[in-house]
């Protein structure tokens, strides 16, 4: 590894699952000094696993991560971030970055405003891919939400050039509402698929029927997201507001199909989905913004002992392309203009939808097919059951009750994930090489689209390796936190596991400074309680509840104690 070099900031990483552990070895081949983190239990494996790795140091805690890191990324989920910053962030050191990777970026932001002291900039970012993709030439969201120019121009340029990213700034309002469709409701549809494969209780592509490219595609897209935690994906639909109303209308618009197709309503079905086409694709058949050639898919296919069929001759109802064609005019949406957040998963269903729909002979007879082909009852049937159950429990449950299930599923196509999982990296990889493709995000349909968020100016994007700039000296001059000492409990005795020894390591580490502003509150069993302003209780300031500063209480901004998601940070640094 190069070598670690004064003039880069350390970077602290809190959460080293897949993610997180991709961060650090990019980071660290850069020459950064790494501090990470993650839970107790996990600590073991990550030693062993980062074992003779330079410039990286695993710690016990992730305050002493906060309290030494420039720039601290928060690699935890959704459900997670809001106890993690409380108990993280308030050791942040002055004027120090806070960073987070979560996919929905609204309970985020409320947990750094919530908890991080008033003077550490916010940046939430979201790359737009999954921990086995190569980095170079993807998508990252950056929300310069409550941050310094410089700073944020900084953590612009160091991501751009470390990761080879296109980096796009937005708010985060905007980056839920597109990300509503390119992730929640692109990974419901996948899984929804993969739920009704499985109830067939076989592998479509092993059954010798009709299986052409977007076939294939489908499948592997499918199996992805079934090799990596299908479990999370689900969750993006339960934690972002904003998706309710597009999987709620997806699962109307498959339902709704369905229905035209058992009753046999050609025409009925034909006008609808024509009145889509002619919304979102024209009528010029030859101005694809996403070419997925035949050739390219075939390449990419799953193994199977039987020969492909022309395109032609595949024909299938592609009730899952033509429902989510159908929701997204029926809710006016450019899918288009979302490739500005794109997946890799995402540009491939709306390649997919592309082809489908540019291809006037393919779509007509995929209609016909539907309405009348009774061998494909069975598969649409179990199709729209999945996506009611998916949809319903996105509403009804959280992330971590769907695991069960979720696992279930995967262990039904486990013979097939690490072939899929090869086979849907490659493909990704060689439509990320050709770039131009997938630039046209102003594409204009041949009528007007509304979008869910009004747009923004063309967001300004930095060229791949261009110089990073110095580090702004707000980073530069940002000394450790003072109360530290103050949040870490009393574990100073010698014995005990690793890792209970928390005070002498931050002694020999970082030195001892106590803050009388801020006090630890640790109950009998040693659990970290809440922080408490000392100066506070003793001027007889009012908490949330109106009542004086007390053990547990915290001091927010606002007249009902809630912090406002534009105003103040609601934890703020002692006075030292």
């Amino acid at each position: 590894a190069p070598a670690m070099s004064d003039e880069l900031p350390v970077i602290g990483i809190i959460g080293l699952g897949d993610m997180g552990s991709m961060y650090a070895r990019v980071f660290m081949e850069a020459g950064h000094q790494v501090l990470a983190c993650d839970l107790p239990s996990r600590m073991p494996l990550l030693r062993e696993r980062f074992a003779g790795c330079e410039n990286i140091e695993l710690l016990d805690d992730g305050i002493l991560v906060t309290r030494r890191a420039i720039i601290t990324i928060y690699c935890v989920e959704t459900a997670n971030i809001d106890k993690v910053v409380e108990h993280c962030g308030p050791a942040s050191r002055p004027g120090a970055c806070a960073i987070g990777q979560c996919s929905v970026k609204e309970p985020e932001v409320r947990a750094f405003e919530r908890w991080l002291p008033h003077d550490v900039n916010i940046l939430p970012c979201h790359s737009m891919h999954g921990p086995n993709v190569k980095t170079e030439g993807q998508t990252m969201v950056l929300v310069p939400h409550r941050c310094e120019a410089e700073v944020g121009q900084y953590i612009h340029a160091l991501f751009a050039n470390t990761f080879g990213y296109i980096v796009r700034e937005m708010t985060y309002e905007k980056h839920d509402a597109i990300t509503a469709d390119t992730q929640a409701l692109t990974h419901l549809g996948f899984l929804a698929m993969g739920t009704a494969w499985m109830k067939c209780g076989g592998y479509p592509w092993e059954s010798g029927s009709a299986w052409c490219g977007i076939d294939n595609v489908k499948a592997l897209m499918c199996l992805r997201i079934y090799a990596n935690k299908p479990h999370v994906y689900s969750g993006l639909a339960i934690c972002n507001p904003r998706a309710r109303q597009q999987v709620s209308t997806y699962s109307q618009s498959v339902s709704q199909i369905f229905k035209m197709m058992i009753m046999e309503q050609e025409d009925k079905l034909m006008e609808r989905i024509m009145s889509a086409k002619r919304a979102l694709f024209g009528e010029d058949e030859n101005d694809c913004v996403i070419l997925l050639p035949d050739e390219l898919l075939e390449e990419h296919a799953l193994s199977k002992s039987f020969e492909t069929p022309p395109a032609s001759e595949a024909i299938h109802s592609h009730i899952s392309t033509m429902a989510a064609v159908d929701s997204w005019h029926q809710m006016k949406i450019n899918p288009f203009k979302n490739l500005m957040c794109q997946t890799p998963v995402y540009r491939l269903r709306l390649g997919i939808a592309e082809y489908l729909f540019r291809n006037s002979d393919l779509l007509h007879k995929s209609i016909k097919s539907a309405v009348y082909d009774k061998r494909l009852r069975e598969a649409d049937f179990e199709f729209v059951q999945a996506v009611t159950e998916w949809s319903t429990s996105s509403f009804m449950v959280t992330s971590m009750a769907m695991q069960p299930t979720s696992m279930r599923h995967r262990d039904f196509f486990q013979p097939c994930l690490a072939e899929a999982s090869e086979k849907s990296a490659k493909l990704i990889a060689k439509l990320a090489g050709d770039t131009d493709k997938f630039s046209s995000v102003n594409r204009k349909p041949s009528q007007i689209i509304f979008d869910p968020v009004p747009d923004d100016e063309p967001p300004q994007e930095l060229p791949m390796h261009s110089p990073t700039p110095s580090l702004p000296p707000q980073l530069q001059s940002a000394p450790p936190s003072p109360c530290i000492s103050a949040m870490i409990p009393d574990m100073s005795s010698s014995s005990g596991p690793p890792g209970q020894n928390l005070r002498s390591q931050s002694a020999m580490t970082i030195g001892q400074t106590q803050s009388p502003a801020f006090s630890r509150l640790v109950d009998p069993n040693g659990r970290r309680g809440s922080l408490e302003r000392a100066d506070q209780k003793a001027q007889g300031v009012k908490g949330p509840t109106g009542s004086t500063g007390s053990a547990g209480s915290t001091e927010l901004t606002g007249k009902t104690g809630r912090p406002d998601l534009m105003g103040q940070t609601t934890i703020r640094r002692p006075v030292v």
